[in-house]
Formats: C-alpha cells, structure tokens, sequence
C-alpha cells in the first residue's frame, strides 16, 4: 500500500536525505527497524528542507548508511525534531500496513512483525501524542473509517480515497503544530498530504485490482477500464500535489523532483492499463520466481517499459516477448538507448537540476493553443480534454466549471495549464 513515493535516480542530494533519515531511524529504533523505512516519511523529510525547517545534508555527506549508524555531526534541535517526526512516521505506516494486511489475509506473517515492533509502534505513538493529545482518537477514527468503506459493497472510488487523505492531511500537518508554522504553511502542508494520499489509494487501486478480484478482497476498481480511470484519478492528485509544492518550495525543490519522477511512471502506467500484456510461454510458466524476477529490467524510460535483456526488445516489438520479466513498451519508445542502471551511475556525478530535468515526464507541447473542455471543475486543478486525451490540468486564474471549454496556454511537468474561454 506504501512506498509509492519511490523516487528511484532523482540524484544524489535525494539519497543523502534518505540515508539521513535511515541513519537516525537506526539510532531511533535499532537496525533492524530500517526494513521499514518509508519513502514517504523521506518525503516528508525533503519536504521539511524544502521549507528550511531543517537543514539539508552536506556536500559530504553520505548517500548510502551502508550499515553505518553514525549520524550527522552538529545536529540542531529542530533538525532532530523533523528526523525523529519522520521516523515515528515510517513506523506508524508499517503499523497500518501490518494491520490492514492482518484485517485482508489473517496474515500471520503481520502479526509476527506487529508483535516484533511493539516498543517501536508505542514510541512513535507517545511522539505523537506529545504533539497532538487527541492522536489516538484521531488515528482510531480514521481506521474504522476506512475498515467500514472496505466492508460496504457500495463504496466507490473516492470512498476509498476519503479516509487515506485525512490521514495523511492530518499527518503531514503536525510538524506544523510541533514547529509552530503559520496557518497558510500548515494549510499547504495538509493539502499536499491529502493529494499523496489520495494518489496512493488510487494508485493502489488500479495495480491490485486482478489479485483483489481473485481473491475477492475489497477493491471498487474490477476491470482495466476502471483501473484506467484510476491510474487518471492518481495522476491528477499528484499533479495537484507537484503544483503545490512547486508553489511553496519552488519547481527545483527536492520534494517536486521526487513528485514529477512518480509523474513520469505513473503516466506510463495509465498508458498501459489498456494495452494487453504479452502473453507467458509455458517454459516461463515453470521457471523458477527469481529467474522470472531477472529475466528483465526495468529502465524507466519515458514509455515506463522495460528492456527485455533475452530478447533485447524494444518498442513494439516487445509485444512477441515470451519472457515473464519483459514489459510491454508503446511505439515510439526508446529505451534501448539507456537503463536504469546506466542512469543510476550518471546520477552519482550529476547536480539536482539536472536529475531533475531526466525525471520530467513527457509533456505533450502540441497541445499549446489547443482547444479542449473541462472534465469536471478546476479548483483549481482538475483533468481536461483536449482533442480526445485526457490530461490532468489546472486553472491559470480563478475556478474552471465543469464543461466549460479551456485553452492550453502552457505545460509543465506536471500537466497543462489552461485558461477558460
């Protein structure tokens, strides 16, 4: 359910901020604790630098804890503040990943790790209850909220999305009562955690949804045309979310760069929805899971396919692949030309800018000028439809109705900007 905020090669200002926070988790709540590190308790930390209410890693400093526990020297009191917030964070989520796993499956496996982290799970909980003392009710609610959507056979889409975004609303704005912000930057904060949270549930939605119909756990997304309008629904709620941290932090900010790498694979996931998956050959069938696992890589090309490292396939030629690891490319693609690895190592050398400039997912320049109608209101982000394609957008000035006809007057990473008629 978590671990959508995966930024892969932003560059190396992100994995020093992720080593930090895997660093002080370490000395938190021991090593083994970091097998539950989340990205988006890191995040919420580039987040924090962002907003300089923490200050950011060294030149020198580490991007890889590589079992090292020492932390950074000469850490301030807020700076301490936001790392140990972040790491009660990545707690609590394992918490509720554990849990929900134990309400879906009777996992026993969950249950072993949520014995297992007791201590961690009712330190995290005292750190928030020193913040917020109605946190447990809070917490509380918005479980059984989100327990009472899964067992109602009418819950739609935003049902489900409804208690993951108060949630994360409500977890990502108590930094601002820990460290005292101001209402408009505590408002902004909230908002941005709504719209990641709405883009998990959403997300989670439309790739889970072939397991959850076989095993017939709650899921409203039942096909690939509604896992499609899903994957839409995910993609405008990170657009908003990219737009407001770009707003509060600037466009070059760590925390919009993670947002528009997860742009460009969420993008190519709802490219793909549609498009029917290569078929397994019954030798693939039998081979072993960790060959099926190696058989292919992923590159993270603007397409979101993968090269197939038997068959050296690309575009659409990957759609006679028999390998299990291969997945399909759209025409066009060129992601023979560079893999993740390859990206991996020029990350190691290359600025934040420049990484950032790599993550941006293809935007569509045609489009300027072009004519097209809102599909739903812009408040003042939304989705539009221009000439066929339906592109998250928001409204240059003011609130776009619902059907009213727009003009593209410009893009960004995160979709167009329109203005109304």
């Amino acid at each position: 359910m978590f671990g959508f905020l995966n930024a892969g090669c932003v560059g190396r200002s992100y994995r020093q901020v992720y080593a930090r926070c895997c660093q002080n988790m370490w000395q938190r709540e021991g090593r083994l604790s970091t097998f539950f590190h989340s990205y988006e308790s890191v995040f919420l930390y580039a987040l924090a630098i962002d907003l300089k209410l923490c200050s950011a890693p060294g030149a020198e400093a580490p991007t890889c804890c590589r079992l090292c526990k020492k932390g950074p020297r000469n850490c301030g009191d807020q700076d301490k503040q936001v790392a140990d917030f972040c790491a009660a964070f990545a707690i609590l989520l394992a918490e509720i990943k554990m849990r929900d796993d134990v309400a879906d499956d009777r996992s026993a496996s969950a249950r072993v790790v949520l014995w297992w982290l007791r201590k961690s799970i009712n330190r995290a909980h005292e750190h928030f209850l020193t913040i917020d003392s109605s946190f447990e009710d809070r917490l509380t609610c918005i479980m059984e909220t989100h327990q009472c959507v899964e067992r109602s056979s009418s819950s739609d889409l935003s049902d489900f999305q409804s208690a993951t975004r108060d949630g994360f609303a409500y977890l990502f704005s108590l930094p601002g009562d820990q460290l005292a912000l101001t209402k408009d930057l505590k408002k902004r904060l909230l908002d941005i955690g709504g719209h990641v949270g709405a883009t998990i549930v959403a997300f989670d939605c439309a790739i889970d949804w072939p397991r959850d119909v076989r095993r017939k756990q709650a899921n409203p997304v039942r096909s690939a045309e509604q896992a499609h309008a899903a994957l839409l629904k995910a993609q405008q709620e990170l657009s908003a979310a990219g737009w407001a941290c770009s707003e509060i932090a600037g466009p070059s900010s760590l925390s919009a760069q993670v947002l528009r790498s997860r742009m460009g694979s969420l993008t190519s996931k709802k490219r793909l929805t549609l498009q029917r998956r290569p078929r397994i050959s019954s030798a693939s069938r039998f081979r072993s899971p960790l060959l099926r696992q190696r058989s292919g890589f992923c590159d993270t090309c603007d397409c979101g396919g993968c090269d197939c490292v038997n068959c050296h396939c690309t575009g659409a030629e990957c759609l006679s692949c028999n390998f299990d690891g291969c997945v399909c490319c759209l025409d066009g693609c060129v992601c023979g030309e560079e893999n993740k690895r390859s990206r991996r190592r020029a990350a190691r050398t290359e600025d934040p800018g420049a990484s950032a400039n790599a993550n941006q997912p293809p935007v569509v320049k045609n489009m300027i000028g072009r004519i097209g109608v809102s599909v739903g209101a812009l408040n003042p982000s939304g989705v539009v439809l221009v000439e066929g394609a339906e592109c998250s957008a928001r409204a240059q000035s003011g609130l776009v109705e619902d059907g009213a006809q727009i003009q593209v007057v410009s893009a960004d990473a995160f979709g167009l900007v329109v203005d109304e008629l």
